[in-house]
């Protein structure tokens, strides 16, 4: 501020304060688009899985995320919410199969089947060649087809 006409100075920053809202305000529209999307899509396989498996799901839960996701003004929250939307819809999937789902002759339920996170990258982080790929996938393979044995429904992680 030692320019002698501290008003051309204000002007400039009253033009980048200007700019800098303007870009924080479309970069909140476009990540609370995103959030919206993919919150749409991750309860539209929530409620099909419910559906396959005869259970019926909440939808109070989806109205309150999708209401939240549209007023949220904060960009680091909104940031979360997306990033953690894939571990929502696992936990969510994961307390369907966890629920009884269907009626014995006898009147009772039939108890819930059990259920196993199976994390991909547990196994193999990398992959550069056709003999990374073949241990990769015979190993996928055993553990997936020992929880199957065990009838463990397998939710992939």
């Amino acid at each position: 501020f030692m320019n002698a006409d501290p008003a051309s100075e204000f002007r400039v920053i009253v033009k980048q304060y200007d700019e800098l809202k303007k870009a924080l305000s479309a970069l909140l529209s476009s990540l609370q688009k995103e959030a919206l999307a993919k919150f749409v899509e991750v309860f539209k396989q929530i409620e099909e899985t419910a559906a396959s498996e005869k259970v019926e799901y909440n939808n109070a839960k989806k109205d309150s995320i999708l209401q939240r996701l549209q007023t949220t003004n904060n960009i680091a929250q909104l940031q979360f919410e997306i990033s953690n939307a894939d571990k929502f819809k696992k936990d969510e999937i994961e307390a369907i199969l966890l629920k009884p789902t269907q009626v014995a002759d006898d009147g009772g339920t039939i108890p819930a089947r059990k259920t196993k996170r199976y994390k991909v990258s547990n196994i193999k982080n990398t992959i550069s060649s056709q003999k990374d790929l073949d241990e990769f996938v015979t190993k996928l393979t055993a553990d997936m087809q020992k929880l199957l044995a065990e009838n463990t429904t397998i939710i992939i992680d």
